[in-house]
């Protein structure tokens, strides 16, 4: 991921101190899941607070995203989220994961 955020976006300090900032606003919960995500996913905490850092990292923000409740969705409420980023990300192509969330606490 530093080679990435170095070279895609061309300042890899200002890209450390957005990832500090974001990681510092980081909802206890999302850490709880970004650690049990570290310990199955053979990326380090540190590389996961970069990915989730990205889109202010690179100023993009580009994506679309459906929202479904009610007689449309399995559930009481579906998210959809798609990144339609540009050229830059084309490195992260093979790394496609997809994330499903059933919070028991609301």
């Amino acid at each position: 991921m530093e080679i990435i955020i170095e070279y895609s976006f061309g300042n890899a300090e200002k890209a450390e101190s957005i990832i500090a900032v974001q990681t510092a606003q980081t909802p206890y919960r999302i850490s709880e899941f970004f650690r049990g995500a570290a310990e199955t996913s053979g990326l380090t905490m540190r590389q996961l607070q970069a990915v989730n850092a990205v889109e202010r990292i690179g100023g993009l923000p580009k994506c679309s995203a459906a929202f479904c409740w009610d007689g449309y969705a399995a559930g009481p409420l579906v998210i959809g989220r798609n990144y339609d980023y540009s050229d830059a990300f084309a490195l992260l192509k093979d790394d496609v994961a997809v994330t499903v969330y059933h919070p028991s606490d609301g």
